[in-house]
């Protein structure tokens, strides 16, 4: 609905993704650097960065979800995982979904610049139909719950049980 908070969000989450990968940095026995954990680490250095700016809960939160699963949403985009990881991957983050493909497919055509194997329009291809898919599942199931039974008898504990049902 709101457009240019998705972008400022997927800007926010493009510029700190890879933030944990200094720390994460091991060497293993043939001389080979991996970055296990960076995705964590760089969540948890995004939420500092972003608490430490006065930036909305809401917005390190969101941040930190697309940085925390955009290895997924890399292997989504590489054609890796069918289905089932498609929806695994849309119940982790939620109504970030398309961004987290459109920061994954950023961060794949940027990691070798042109000597990149990826073929963009293949790229964009694919993650048009992964969101296409995830907007059709999303539009069957309506709007999402707010609160749950529990919530609301919480909130109103004078309410009796029918009526909570019909909120």
């Amino acid at each position: 609905d709101y457009p240019n908070v998705a972008v400022s969000l997927n800007n926010l989450a493009l510029l700190l993704h890879d933030a944990g990968k200094p720390g994460t940095l091991p060497t293993d026995a043939d001389g080979r650097r991996h970055f296990y954990g960076h995705e964590l680490a760089g969540a948890a250095l995004a939420e500092k960065t972003l608490r430490a700016g006065k930036y909305p809960v809401a917005v390190a939160r969101a941040v930190m979800v697309l940085i925390r699963h955009h290895l997924r949403a890399a292997n989504l985009v590489r054609g890796e995982g069918g289905a089932r990881s498609a929806r695994r991957y849309a119940a982790a983050v939620g109504e970030w979904f398309p961004g987290g493909l459109a920061l994954a497919v950023a961060d794949r055509l940027a990691a070798r610049g042109p000597e990149s194997t990826a073929a963009p329009a293949d790229l964009l291809a694919h993650c048009r139909r992964l969101a296409h898919q995830w907007f059709a599942r999303r539009d069957e199931r309506g709007p999402p719950q707010l609160l749950n039974g529990h919530e609301v008898m919480k909130l109103f504990p004078a309410l009796p049980g029918p009526k909570v049902g019909a909120l």
